[in-house]
């Protein structure tokens, strides 16, 4: 799930590690387990006061989170293909924050000094769409905009529901809420689990996909009953993709994964 960064503003010593804005993210122990390697985040700035005047708080950049090192109780991760924001992006839309949680949390004061906080999808690409051009390159893959990226995610999903009909005929096909960590579709009979489907849907000619960290640690946790399903060279006018599939692991004998997000890039078509 992403995440969002709020801007250090503390003087430290010269022992701590000090941010580099879209370089680097230091953070304390606390957080540990929430910041992982390719996570995306987006940059939040409280509100402060500049030549007199209250500054309302914003959203001003987005990455991914890279290689992460610690000193003592304090940690620090690298950051990639960080993008400022073409304009800053308010944390409110009109009268409700952007961040759902903080509309329904008992102190919007205390939520925000969270320094890193959970966000989810659909609210972490509205404030992208606003804050980036329409179509943005990480580490050379498109990444669309926010509603581009739904109607591709949703063509895919509608597909692959269909093709795990035809593959597993008699089996229960649930598909996961948006954002279950590791897969998306369960294939079940009776009680028992007897397929994880991961979809990913591109309207690119190759079947190249983002994945996280924790996505590629779920397929290797389970990879006896593991899939990945990839929908390239989708159309939505269309209502068509290609397909290519893998059961297991994501080894490097069949994916070629980069730690952007992670990037791949599937190497055979069979």
């Amino acid at each position: 799930m992403p995440l969002v960064f709020t801007q250090n503003e503390a003087n430290l010593s010269e022992y701590e590690y000090a941010d580099v804005l879209g370089e680097s993210y230091e953070y304390p122990s606390r957080y540990r387990n929430l910041i992982q390697p390719g996570e995306q985040f987006i940059y939040y700035r409280g509100r402060r006061r500049a030549a007199g005047r209250s500054q309302t708080p914003v959203y001003f950049g987005t990455g991914i989170v890279g290689e992460i090192t610690s000193y003592g109780d304090r940690y620090r991760c690298t950051i990639l293909q960080y993008q400022p924001f073409e304009t800053p992006v308010e944390f409110k839309d009109g009268v409700s924050y952007r961040e759902p949680a903080a509309n329904s949390h008992g102190s919007v004061g205390f939520f925000f000094q969270n320094g890193v906080r959970s966000i989810d999808q659909d609210s972490f690409d509205a404030i992208c769409q606003i804050g980036l051009p329409k179509v943005s390159t990480i580490g050379g893959f498109a990444y669309p905009d926010a509603a581009t990226a739904r109607e591709v995610d949703e063509l895919a999903m509608s597909l692959a529901i269909e093709h795990a009909r035809r593959k597993y005929p008699g089996a229960h096909i649930e598909r996961m809420p948006h954002n279950n960590p590791g897969f998306d579709i369960r294939v079940s009979q009776g009680n028992n689990t007897i397929r994880f489907i991961e979809v990913k849907g591109t309207r690119s000619p190759e079947p190249k996909f983002f994945i996280s960290a924790g996505e590629v640690e779920f397929a290797r946790t389970h990879s006896d009953k593991y899939s990945i399903w990839i929908f390239y060279s989708a159309s939505a006018a269309e209502m068509r993709a290609e397909v290519v599939e893998h059961d297991g692991a994501l080894s490097d004998l069949v994916f070629d994964l980069h730690p952007v997000q992670y990037a791949g890039k599937f190497k055979r078509i069979t």
